[in-house]
């Protein structure tokens, strides 16, 4: 039983990776040696059209996110909490 959870667990993994691989690959890139950028939660919002994003869709059909990738005043790791 617990083979086919660790099954099923993985595969959903997979698929979601390969569903979002363009929108995952572009965060990397715009991350990769910035320790200043953070995601930040916004609420529901409209996506931007010239934006690789992640959306859901609400009750009527209608895209939104609800987390953006913004630069922070201080690197992550040296926030206080």
């Amino acid at each position: 039983m617990i083979e086919l959870y660790m099954l099923v667990s993985l595969l959903t993994k997979i698929s979601f990776y390969m569903e979002n691989k363009e929108f995952i690959d572009t965060v990397n890139r715009q991350t990769e040696g910035n320790p200043n950028l953070e995601w930040v939660h916004t609420g529901k919002q409209k996506p931007s059209p010239d934006a690789k994003s992640i959306t859901l869709n609400d009750f009527q059909g209608e895209p939104f996110i609800m987390y953006k990738l913004k630069k922070g005043d201080r690197p992550y790791h040296l926030r206080d909490e």
